[in-house]
């Protein structure tokens, strides 16, 4: 293992929280609570769709037709054609609306309806507009997109996720009725679009998310945007198998295979708020600051063990501690967010009862409460005597 792999091995508890980058000389990463923000790029048949996807559903609509239904071998075998090759979707796409669909000609009326009928015969997975929801309260803006068609996408996401979002799949063109054209927006479509809805949003790809089930229909997307984690969602495993097998590796930056998340979407959640206090600078802190806040910790958990031993022998003790978080707010304000997880209130009942001679176990039981409170948004709090080690060997 090389010197750098091994830096990185060794400070991997300590970039849970916060992102030790050897390119960016001691810039720190804070839990996202102040100004973060980011963009999700969300796939959707499969991925949002549960059962029948809504690609399948319009289809399925379309097919009633009998004039439709009669051209559906070559749909299907164009389908499978896309399937084998990827980045043959044009050509694909070119030969099912340009030269099938069009020759029948399909007509407007029996579009939309097979897009409504598609929007209404859709399921999302569970937790699915949760997901969207903490996206939306974790100020993630959400470019959802597919390769099917934006006429079925647009209403589905209406009737079953209600949260807004920017919407794009392949939008059919009519002209006095019928089909005339198709457009994807761009070459490969997902990918072009994606692409510019991230640039217009002035989003680096670090800030990006990718959400998608599907590494070789969409590793394209993936591998030309360069986000910053691409979450993949594995289904019945049938993914991970073919990995293994060697036939392809999972793409992206920061790939990351969930299994079972079709069960609660919202389990997704939890892998956004991690990524981002590894990912988003919201605060660039001196080395020595970390170190002084992380040996504060230290001071503040040792005189609330001593105060816990022994409560009615505790007064000086708590006065120690009160002067250690004394210490910490300051020094580390606003890297510690004190006001957002109500610390503030509980150091002036703390330092109130302190000195208008409250019941020493009550004070203890502040302490503890508020310390829980600060250990919890504060990944200082945790270092190890290693880090601490090899920081100070950095510093001094």
């Amino acid at each position: 293992m090389g010197d750098e792999a091994k830096k990185r091995e060794g400070w991997a508890d300590f970039c849970l929280s916060y992102h030790f980058d050897d390119g960016i000389p001691w810039k720190y990463v804070s839990d996202g609570v102040y100004n973060v923000s980011g963009c999700a790029i969300i796939d959707v048949d499969n991925t949002l769709t549960r059962g029948s996807t809504l690609t399948e559903n319009w289809l399925s609509a379309l097919y009633r037709d009998p004039k439709i239904s009669r051209e559906s071998p070559k749909i299907n075998q164009a389908l499978k054609r896309l399937r084998e090759n990827p980045l043959d979707v044009k050509s694909v796409f070119d030969d099912i609306f340009l030269k099938i669909l069009k020759k029948i000609p399909l007509k407007e009326k029996i579009y939309i309806d097979a897009c409504l009928d598609a929007a209404d015969n859709t399921a999302p997975p569970s937790g699915t507009r949760d997901l969207m929801f903490d996206l939306r309260d974790q100020k993630i803006t959400r470019g959802v997109m597919t390769y099917g068609v934006e006429g079925a996408l647009v209403p589905w996401y209406n009737y079953k996720i209600t949260v807004p979002a920017s919407l794009r799949g392949t939008r059919l063109i009519f002209d006095n009725g019928c089909l005339v054209d198709y457009d994807m927006g761009g070459p490969y479509g997902k990918a072009s679009y994606a692409s510019h809805f991230i640039d217009s949003l002035e989003f680096s790809p670090d800030q990006v998310i990718a959400i998608d089930d599907d590494p070789v229909i969409d590793k394209t997307m993936a591998t030309m945007l360069g986000v910053g984690l691409v979450i993949w969602l594995d289904k019945n495993e049938e993914r991970r198998e073919l990995a293994v097998e060697g036939l392809y590796t999972y793409p992206g930056k920061t790939p990351l295979v969930l299994e079972g998340v079709e069960d609660n979407m919202r389990l997704i959640t939890y892998h956004v708020k991690r990524w981002k206090r590894m990912r988003f600078i919201t605060e660039t802190k001196n080395p020595l600051d970390i170190y002084r806040l992380a040996k504060e910790f230290d001071e503040m958990r040792v005189h609330l063990r001593l105060c816990k031993r022994n409560p009615k022998e505790s007064h000086e003790h708590m006065r120690n501690l009160i002067t250690t978080t004394e210490r910490i707010l300051n020094l580390g304000d606003p890297f510690v967010p004190r006001v957002m997880s109500g610390v503030s209130d509980l150091f002036s009942e703390l330092r109130v009862g302190f000195y208008t001679g409250a019941e020493p176990g009550r004070l203890v039981k502040t302490a503890d409460e508020m310390y829980s409170l600060l250990e919890e948004q504060n990944p200082e709090s945790r270092l190890t005597e290693t880090h601490l080690g090899k920081m100070s060997q950095l510093l001094f």
